[in-house]
């Protein structure tokens, strides 16, 4: 969008003005983790968490419900060349979502940060946000490692997510 000389509040504002039109009345969200994180998982605050907030707020006050899918795990700008991004994802593989303690260990860091996280546009920090119905931790998973090492790391997801006060239900897709 950037590239391309548009502002991507006017976009999301035009976006979601269609979605109105269309009669929709959920969306989902999947994020580029990689573009607001750093290596460790931390939160970066920056144009792209900044659209994001945007979002969910412009969406909440249209009454759309939102399915967060907070990790995607994997290089942006598909399916476009990925840019280079600072987050714990950069340079790894899905494959790699259970078995690499350190990548797993950012991830854990991330969602929580994530879902902590105060909206300026709302004031609501995203765990207690209601226009989010569901939360979907990994975009698409990989699942190697064994059964007991994806269900530690399932339950390490639920575990943060609660710890976080987030009452939201959260699903996990086993697609890959």
């Amino acid at each position: 969008i950037l590239e391309m000389g548009l502002d991507p509040k006017k976009v999301i504002d035009q976006d979601v003005y269609h979605f109105v039109r269309m009669g929709l009345n959920a969306y989902r969200i999947h994020v580029w983790d990689i573009e607001i994180s750093d290596a460790e998982g931390n939160l970066i605050e920056n144009d792209h968490l900044d659209a994001l907030d945007y979002l969910i707020a412009r969406l909440r006050e249209q009454g759309i419900d939102i399915l967060l899918t907070p990790m995607f795990l994997g290089p942006n700008g598909y399916p476009d060349a990925p840019t280079d991004e600072p987050g714990f994802a950069a340079g790894h593989h899905k494959k790699e979502f259970i078995p690499d303690r350190a990548y797993a260990a950012a991830q854990l860091v991330y969602l929580r940060q994530l879902l902590e996280h105060v909206n300026p546009y709302t004031g609501t920090a995203y765990k207690d946000e209601p226009a989010i119905i569901g939360i979907e931790p990994v975009n698409e998973p990989w699942h190697d490692g064994g059964k007991d090492t994806i269900a530690a790391h399932l339950k390490n997801f639920v575990e943060v997510i609660r710890k976080t006060g987030c009452r939201i239900p959260a699903f996990y897709c086993m697609s890959q």
